[in-house]
């Protein structure tokens, strides 16, 4: 019974946060996995649980199962945090772009995008701050973008203050972006928890075919 009442709060929590739809095109839907899950077409490994997160939810959002994500949920008290995380194919620059000024002008639409969608999905969200910001992942260093929002929304059946984080990374093993979005309360002591998943849950794509 316990482990049942704590499977439908974290539903809860996934549903009144997680924004699948807003992505969703033809061919997209639930995934049903009881264990770890492989994306087959990028190789990425979603766990059941990474640390003290555990996994509520996966989804594709396209037919090829090129696209997709996986939401974990932390409960902690009355607080926590919902986290997405998404992986799909970055567009490539073309061979020619020794500057790198193409792909540094695609990786910023793709930020702009995945901003927008916060904006889109979220009445009244507030960009609050944005900055260049680094992963280590399997001994390298990805640089990336943090965007920081606020809104008010529902969270564990009450409407609050919240404070929410748009990680993207445009370029991992030269093919693929991958996207986190950590939501909790405004004040919850959110940034350790955040750091250590982020570290924690292990990138294992592979150059896209």
């Amino acid at each position: 019974m316990h482990k049942i009442l704590a499977n439908l709060l974290l539903l809860c929590l996934f549903l009144a946060l997680a924004p699948a739809t807003v992505r969703a095109q033809g061919g997209s839907g639930p995934i049903d996995a009881s264990g770890d899950y492989v994306n087959k077409a990028s190789g990425m490994t979603f766990p059941l649980a990474v640390g003290r997160f555990t996994r509520a939810s996966l989804f594709h959002f396209d037919r090829e199962e090129r696209d997709v994500s996986a939401s974990y949920n932390l409960v902690t008290g009355s607080s926590g945090i919902v986290t997405s995380v998404y992986v799909y194919p970055m567009p490539q620059p073309p061979a020619d772009d020794t500057s790198g000024a193409a792909h540094a002008a695609a990786c910023k639409a793709e930020v702009d995008r995945r901003k927008q969608e916060v904006f889109s999905y979220r009445a009244g969200a507030a960009l609050m701050s944005e900055k260049d910001i680094a992963l280590a992942q399997g001994g390298k260093t990805y640089p990336g973008r943090l965007a920081v929002f606020e809104f008010e929304a529902s969270f564990r059946g009450q409407v609050q203050p919240l404070h929410s984080e748009l990680y993207v990374f445009c370029d991992v093993a030269g093919s693929w972006a991958f996207e986190y979005r950590f939501t909790t309360p405004k004040g919850f002591d959110y940034a350790g928890s955040i750091a250590g998943f982020m570290r924690d849950l292990v990138w294992t794509v592979h150059p896209a075919k």
